[in-house]
This record gives structure tokens, C-alpha cells and sequence, in this order.
């Protein structure tokens, strides 16, 4: 398990390695994963903000050669492709087949397009 340093560390070679338009659509859909979490049928109150705290500080994000894979406790949520390819464009979001790879069906949706729909339970 990652330090929280180690975990900003690799954040920020992350984001140096991703150009602008890249980051700012990750954060966009990583915002969206969360208030998808918000709206779900919790109770108010401080368990309800204990909840969504503890899945804001999980959810995370690495940079691997082809994709970002994005996680939360444990599991992976999600990849999301890093540069065009045969069958898939950036920013393509793909459901994980394992911890370590895609499923190479069909992309989800892209994190570029405009009114894109987000489960915070997966896709």
C-alpha cells in the first residue's frame, strides 16, 4: 500500500506526463464518479459524509503505458486509454476485465464527451 507521499508522487508524474486537455477530462470524470456516490441513497447525516469522505480519499488514479487505470478500495474501476489507437480513441473508458487489464470489447463512454453518464458502481 502506498504512503500518501508515494501516492502524490505518483500523481504528479502523472500529471506531467499527461498533457492539459488529458488532466482536466480525468478530473471531470473523476468528479463525476464521486458525485455519482454522493446521489446514492445514503442517509444524511455524518455517516453519509463519513461514506463519501473515505470513497474520495480511495479513489485514485496511475499512469501504465496504454491506459490510467482509476481505483477505489482495492478494486479497479476503470481504464481509460491514453492515446488513439486501432479500436479505441483517448480518453475511451474501459471496464476492467482484471486488477491489470481492460476489457477490449467496446469502450463505456469517453471522458471527453459532453453529457457523459457516470455509475460511481461501475460501468
Amino acid at each position: 500500500m502506498k504512503t500518501f507521499q508515494e501516492f502524490n508522487e505518483s500523481i504528479e508524474s502523472l500529471n506531467e506526463a499527461l498533457d492539459d486537455e488529458f488532466k482536466q477530462a480525468m478530473d471531470k470524470f473523476l468528479g463525476l464518479v464521486i458525485k455519482s456516490y454522493e446521489e446514492f441513497g445514503f442517509r444524511n447525516g455524518d455517516q453519509k459524509n463519513e461514506f463519501v469522505e473515505k470513497f474520495k480519499k480511495e479513489l485514485t488514479y496511475k499512469d501504465s503505458k496504454l491506459y490510467v487505470k482509476v481505483s477505489s478500495n482495492g478494486s479497479a474501476y476503470a481504464f481509460v486509454v491514453k492515446e488513439d489507437g486501432a479500436k479505441f480513441k483517448k480518453g475511451d473508458i474501459l471496464k476492467p476485465a482484471s486488477w491489470n487489464a481492460p476489457a477490449k470489447n467496446f469502450a463505456r463512454g469517453n471522458i471527453f464527451a459532453d453529457g457523459l453518464k457516470v455509475n460511481w458502481a461501475g460501468f
